[in-house]
């Protein structure tokens, strides 16, 4: 009867260890198909979990007559997530792809509901063994160890015979188009940092270490602005949460200590030498230029020597560090506001939203506002349809373009109000449940910080099969390990 108890979080432990080591890395076509291959991964691994679960509880059923389950706030968003892209997709104003999505972005409300079951499944299910974590990072390592060689121009899978001269640099290792890479090591990367500055067991330190090490490398060859800007974000938020405990902050500072300086070295001096196809993204070059990157150095070698000296006070670090934070974000709002009334010169390209702002963002956004410019109440309220905006751009010029390259923009348009105040209820939901009861937890923290940067990093990209899947598993793990201390709590 035991054994029986333990069956779901058994089930859940291996599939986790599964999705999370095999979806970074499958393919089987090369590029040609990877999108598609690593949706079937993902959706094959998920309905035999699933299958297994539905036979397990109508066993247990039969044998206990009940079904123990308490639902959380973090439950409900996901639920209401689910529910609107299913409205949406019922009301939809074009039928094409709303159900599955696209064939390379798999993104339908068939999948996001499956999302949600599979969020159900592992939050109320997951074991506490936390044996994902060593898989994911072993993907990861070997994800970033391939991005390495292809950088040296050691194709070592045999991925890039198929692509044209010019999309050479456009794919990369086992994840593909290079955006999509972006969005995927924003995710794990700052996993692996908290991590490193967390851990306590000596073989564990190692496998971070290896991780950190590769992470790094794999970091400046995402060729993107929006990693940087999820990556500085991510920054900013666990400072935060370091500076109530100053051995996490010292940890925090020497690890920026070294990921700076290697990173730059690998930007300015070993990439041009092995003379890799893979450009530098403006955001990571100004990041990385050796003189910031020394005194990015200096400043957290400096504060982490000044940590645990007598005469170091952190609540006066905290209010100095909160107030330039403010004091950041005001300057950084205003010279955008100016920069779009006026002109910042040289500097406009960052802050003046053009059509050509952004890699061509600046013109996408500017047909998707056209696009809602002629909503009906409906589409204001349950949107156009999921994986639809291709569709809408067409009838706005623009058919080219199938994605809003902004997330929240992209919700808003395909499932409406509904949707995006969902989805943006499920964000909060994840932080409240974070900062109010996991924060200590270090496997929360840490999956909550990937979290933190991939939304940071989405207000510039899109959903996907690479990543998306993981957003939700790291969400449902978060909701298991609350879900978990509130049965302790009540014993």
């Amino acid at each position: 009867m035991n054994i029986l108890k333990k069956t779901p979080a058994y089930m859940t432990d291996v599939y986790l260890c599964l999705i999370t080591f095999l979806l970074p890395l499958v393919f089987n076509n090369g590029y040609l198909n990877i999108s598609e291959t690593k949706s079937r991964c993902f959706l094959v691994l998920s309905a035999v979990m699933i299958s297994l679960l539905l036979i397990y509880l109508a066993v247990n059923t039969a044998i206990n007559k009940r079904i123990n389950y308490k639902p959380i706030l973090l439950d409900l968003s996901v639920a209401l997530f689910a529910i609107s892209n299913l409205l949406s997709a019922t009301f939809a104003k074009y039928d094409a792809d709303v159900w599955l999505g696209k064939d390379s972005r798999m993104q339908g409300a068939i999948i996001i509901v499956i999302y949600a079951v599979v969020y159900f499944i592992i939050s109320n299910n997951y074991g506490s063994k936390d044996s994902f974590i060593s898989w994911m990072l072993l993907s990861f390592s070997i994800v970033s160890l391939v991005a390495i060689l292809n950088a040296a121009n050691i194709d070592v899978l045999g991925m890039q015979p198929a692509l044209l001269n010019n999309q050479t640099d456009d794919f990369i290792t086992t994840i593909g188009n290079i955006n999509f890479f972006g969005a995927y090591v924003s995710l794990i990367f700052p996993v692996v940092i908290v991590l490193y500055c967390n851990s306590t067991e000596e073989i564990a330190k190692w496998h971070y270490t290896a991780a950190l090490v590769l992470g790094t490398f794999a970091a400046v060859l995402t060729s993107s602005e929006s990693f940087v800007i999820g990556f500085v974000v991510f920054v900013v938020v666990y400072l935060l949460f370091c500076l109530k405990k100053p051995d996490m902050l010292k940890r925090f500072l020497i690890s920026l200590a070294i990921i700076i300086p290697v990173a730059s070295i690998f930007s300015n001096v070993i990439k041009p030498a092995i003379n890799s196809v893979y450009i530098t993204a403006d955001l990571m070059r100004i990041l990385l230029h050796p003189i910031l990157a020394v005194a990015i150095t200096i400043v957290c070698v400096g504060l982490a020597i000044c940590v645990n000296k007598k005469w170091f006070n952190l609540m006066t670090f905290k209010w100095v560090y909160v107030i330039m934070l403010i004091t950041a974000v005001l300057t950084l709002t205003v010279m955008f506001v100016y920069a779009n009334i006026n002109s910042l010169g040289h500097l406009d390209k960052y802050f003046k939203i053009t059509d050509q702002w952004g890699t061509g963002r600046g013109m996408v956004y500017r047909k998707c506002f056209e696009v809602m410019d002629n909503f009906t109440l409906k589409e204001w309220l349950v949107g156009i349809g999921p994986e639809s905006l291709q569709n809408a751009l067409n009838d706005v010029g623009t058919a080219y373009v199938d994605q809003a390259h902004n997330e929240y923009l992209q919700f808003l348009i395909t499932t409406g109000i509904f949707g995006a105040a969902s989805y943006l209820f499920m964000m909060g939901a994840t932080v409240i449940v974070v900062v109010k009861e996991m924060k200590d937890n270090v496997i929360s923290l840490a999956l909550f910080m990937g979290l933190v940067a991939y939304f940071a990093q989405a207000m510039f990209n899109i959903a996907q099969p690479f990543t998306t899947p993981l957003v939700y598993i790291f969400i449902a793990v978060i909701a298991s390990k609350y879900k978990n201390r509130i049965k302790e709590r009540s014993k």
